[in-house]
Order: structure tokens, then C-alpha cells, then sequence
């Protein structure tokens, strides 16, 4: 059967199928005039893209689930960014968010220790960035804003001063993770100091911002929100990128690799939103094999880290993980962590939360098994100190090592 799932796409799934009939396939587009734009290997799974006429086929077979997956939507290039002079180490920055600017703070509510999301940025070797997410929620939006232009123009070694993001992405738009973009871009869009070059999501429904409270924009489904921010924000606005899982993207000396999205899910329902985040992977391409990698999960939840583990299993060990839901019970499973055997966690909470200071009115507490999960227990970068103020953490890399880290916590520390 074949379901309708974003902007004209549509999926249909094959179940109980054979790698032969997944090279069957492929043979038959070949012998009707497509042209191939993309192959992979992930794991036992297969992945190829054809293109015909402005029409792409991109079709997988998943090797544990015996399924094989059919999308067909309008062809766009894969996104690919490659760094013109190298001019710096590359770095990746565990945001720091100011907890004690958080409103709830003041009144007492159990969400003071929370809500502030996941941001990340990516410093490129050209010193361009990514970002990932950038979070935002319960805490003043603007004041975020304003530490994240502060981190991008005094880490910038560009000689025209200009900050280039070669990709902001999206794990999944709920609004402590997209609502900083949306004010980023009301402040910063039109300037000619500020260019996003492209805007990278996977995410079916609702855009849940501060905007939309605040009845800037009514309409909360994605790709209209998209089109109301671009065209009040924007001069030449973002391109959108919408990757599928198995895509493979260069950018600036990373190769990202998507290990799932919300497509796998199809033909039934997803129960709870979170577990529609996009789970992809940074692997430095200079770099045999991945341990030395940096692995973002969002805020997946039960259902979609055991379809991660199903579909990738020891694939998934990786050095350096972003801890899923923020750290919460929820967030993730044990088989998961073990999976991944991470050193290093990227915390998107406070120093509070992640000691494990039970709140009793949300019963949100670290569940062990993100500290034993790794052979050596882990070591966590959060999002703000003791005070609640924030704190940037950055890993400098060379040749794949971790060089340099601020701000550490060491599991072994408890």
C-alpha cells in the first residue's frame, strides 16, 4: 500500500522482502531510462536513488525487518558543503544555556530545571558551522539568541567576518529545540553579516513555535511556517534540504550519515512525537571507521531506540553520543547505550538534572544505565554549571582525537 507522507512524497513498504528483490528492482528503473544519483551500504542495509525527468525513486532494504521501502517525490540534489582553505581545528560545542534566566525559575515550577532543549554547533575547518537544533523554550529566547551570535562571531577566523552556517538541522521541531532559528532569523536574516546556506529537517508535522503563541503566524503546519519565516526573515532564504535514512552528505570534512527518520515507522502510527527526531551521525572522512564520531538521537524515546538497535545494532558504537530526550527516563533504552558504548555525552540539560536531583512532581531522574552502558564510564558535558549559568562546552579534534574539553563531569566523579 502507498502512503502519503510530506510535500507530494509518498512511501510504500514491502514487507517480508528479499535483497534480491530490492536488485530487482533497481534493474527495472535502469531498463526505463533513471539514472542512479546515489548508492550505500549501512550496516546489511541498502539504499539507492534514481532520477528521471525531475522525479527521484529512493528505495531501501532493510536487512533485520526484511522490508523493503519505495519513496517518490521531485528529485533535489543531495546537499554536499566542501571547505574551500582550511583555516581551522574543527570543534563541537555542547551549547550552554543561562538556566537562571529561565521565567520558571522564579515561580517555583518544576520545569525550572528543565526546557531550555538541545544546541549544538559544528565549528567547520573553513570556519563555517553547523547547528544542530539550538534549543529554547522556557528560557528567553532572545537572551539565546544573543549568546549564540556572541559564540558564532568570536569563534569566526573568517577574513570577511562574515558568519557562514553551512547547515542548521533539525532533529525534530518541537520548540526547545527550533525556537531559537525562528528568532535567530527574525534578528539576524536580513543582515549581510549572518548567511544560512541550508536548512536540514525530516519532520511531518506540527512546527511548534514561539511564534505561533505570540500570532505572528497562524498556521502551525510545516512547510507553510517555513514559508511565513522565510519570506518575513529572509532575502534569499535557506535551501531546504529533507534527507532520508541511508543518506550520505558531505559537509566541510564530515561525512553525516542519516540512520533513521520518521519514514520507518510507515505503515504505522508513531505514538509519541519524539520518537519522529532524525538519528544521524557526524564521522570525520579522513577517519577509518566511526568510534571517533559524534551521534545525535534527539529526543527519541522507547519505541524508536529499539528500532535504531534493530535495524543497525553494533553499527551504532560511537565515541561521543548526544543523550537522548535530555537525559530523561524515557529517553533512549539500555540496549541502545550498550549498542553505542559512548565516552563522551553531550548533556542537553543542567548540572542539577544531570547529578540526578529527583524533582518529585515530574519524577524525571538519569536512569543508570546511560553510566554503565560504556566499558569506562562516560564522561558528560551539561549545559550549565553549578549556578546555572552557562556553559559552552567545545571538543577540539585532531585527527579524530578529542583534544581539549571544558567544563567536564566524569560519571566516576559520583
Amino acid at each position: 500500500m502507498e502512503y502519503c507522507i510530506q510535500n507530494g512524497c509518498t512511501i510504500s513498504v514491502n514487507e517480508n522482502a528479499s535483497i534480491e528483490e530490492f536488485y530487482a528492482f533497481e534493474k527495472s528503473l535502469k531498463a526505463d531510462g533513471y539514472r542512479r544519483y546515489f548508492s550505500s551500504e549501512m550496516c546489511e542495509n541498502v539504499f539507492a536513488g534514481y532520477e528521471k525527468d525531475g522525479r527521484s525513486v529512493y528505495f531501501y532494504f532493510l536487512a533485520r525487518t526484511r522490508q523493503l521501502r519505495v519513496l517518490e517525490g521531485d528529485y533535489a540534489p543531495l546537499l554536499s558543503y566542501e571547505a574551500g582553505k582550511r583555516i581551522r581545528k574543527t570543534a563541537v560545542i555542547n551549547f550552554g544555556f543561562d538556566f537562571s534566566q529561565n521565567p520558571l525559575t522564579k515561580e517555583g515550577s518544576p520545569l525550572s530545571q528543565q526546557g531550555c532543549g538541545l544546541g549544538c554547533v559544528i565549528i567547520l575547518e573553513d570556519s563555517s558551522y553547523v547547528i544542530i537544533d539550538g534549543g529554547a523554550m522556557h528560557t528567553d529566547t532572545d537572551v539565546v539568541v544573543e549568546h549564540l551570535h556572541d559564540l558564532l562571531v568570536s569563534n569566526n577566523a573568517r577574513t570577511d567576518g562574515k558568519i557562514v552556517i553551512a547547515a542548521w538541522m533539525f532533529t525534530h521541531l518541537h520548540n526547545d529545540h527550533c525556537t531559537t532559528f525562528e528568532r535567530f532569523s527574525r534578528k539576524y536574516g536580513k543582515t549581510n553579516r549572518v548567511e544560512i546556506k541550508n536548512l536540514v529537517y525530516n519532520y511531518p508535522w506540527t512546527w511548534q513555535m514561539l511564534c505561533f503563541k505570540e500570532g505572528l503566524c497562524t498556521d502551525t503546519e510545516v512547510a507553510p511556517a517555513l514559508d511565513y519565516i522565510f519570506k518575513t526573515c529572509y532575502d534569499t532564504p535557506p535551501t531546504v534540504y529533507v534527507p532520508r535514512t541511508g543518506h550520505r552528505f558531505n559537509l566541510c570534512g564530515w561525512e553525516v550519515e542519516i540512520l533513521s527518520t520518521y519514514d520507518e515507522f510507515f505503515p504505522n502510527a508513531i505514538n509519541r512525537s519524539n520518537d519522529a527526531s532524525m538519528v544521524f551521525r557526524f564521522n570525520p572522512k579522513d577517519l577509518d571507521g566511526v568510534n571517533d564520531s559524534v551521534l545525535f538521537l534527539g529526543d527519541i524515546e522507547k519505541e524508536a531506540s529499539e528500532l535504531v538497535v534493530s535495524l543497525h545494532g553494533d553499527y551504532l558504537k560511537t565515541k561521543i553520543v548526544q543523550v537522548a530526550h535530555h537525559g530523561y527516563m524515557d529517553g533512549g533504552s539500555e540496549s541502545l547505550y550498550r549498542a553505542i558504548g559512548a565516552e563522551h555525552l553531550i548533556w542537553p540539560n543542567s548540572w542539577i538534572r544531570w547529578y540526578g536531583v529527583e524533582n518529585s512532581k515530574t519524577g524525571r531522574v538519569v536512569p543508570d544505565w546511560i553510566k554503565s552502558a560504556a566499558n569506562t564510564p562516560p564522561v558528560a558535558y551539561p549545559q550549565c554549571n553549578k549556578e546555572q549559568a552557562a556553559t559552552d562546552t567545545y571538543l577540539t579534534f585532531e585527527n579524530g582525537e578529542i583534544m581539549s574539553a571544558t567544563d567536564t563531569l566524569p560519571l566516576n566523579s559520583l
